[in-house]
């Protein structure tokens, strides 16, 4: 009896050794090895600079500070992911034009903004529209909002965020903008305009 017993949880041993040989069951996603999954979506425009800065009632110039929360829907019929965003604390540094006369846009004030592209630890993978690369901590930018339900989001997408550091439109989108030259256009002119 003792010997069958001891057989039993030997097996266990081994079989629990082997899964964790070939599956790791606790290993975490690495995020930096997420596969993405980009959705096209439909996306308001513009051909310049001016027309940029027309469309929407609010230019800023700030620091992302972290992200605050991802929000993710799945079906409820098979689980499959639907959709989602991450919102992203911001601090406000300069304020270019607040048309809305919204109290939380001005300097040294932290917004959330709504970034396109999520991460969903349950199937390792970056979900992200138009190929939106959130923005990076820490990291200084330019943003052309429109608000939602005290939120704000950057106007098209990736055409209403600039980035300040020296990478420049590297880090707007998550494929190269060199075959979309008038959203390149209008992020150099922005910088620019805005940095001089």
């Amino acid at each position: 009896m003792k010997k069958n017993i001891l057989l039993g949880v030997l097996g266990l041993v081994i079989l629990f050794s082997f899964v964790c040989f070939y599956q790791n069951p606790f290993e975490k996603n690495d995020k930096s090895k997420a596969e993405i999954v980009s959705f096209d979506g439909k996306t308001n425009g513009a051909d310049s600079l001016t027309e940029l800065e027309q469309k929407v009632p609010i230019i800023i110039r700030g620091v992302k500070i972290d992200e605050v929360d991802v929000e993710r829907e799945y079906s409820k019929i098979d689980g499959m992911f639907l959709g989602g965003h991450t919102k992203s604390s911001f601090k406000i540094t300069d304020v270019y034009k607040n048309k809305l006369n919204n109290p939380k846009i001005k300097a040294d004030n932290n917004i959330l903004i709504y970034e396109y592209a999520m991460y969903d630890n349950k199937t390792n993978k970056i979900y992200t529209i138009n190929d939106y690369k959130n923005m990076k901590k820490n990291n200084e930018y330019l943003l052309f909002l429109k608000e939602y339900d005290g939120i704000f989001a950057t106007y098209g997408i990736t055409l209403g965020k600039v980035s300040l550091d020296e990478k420049g439109s590297k880090d707007m989108s998550l494929k190269s903008l060199e075959h979309d030259s008038i959203e390149k256009e209008i992020a150099d002119e922005a910088r620019k305009k805005y940095l001089d």
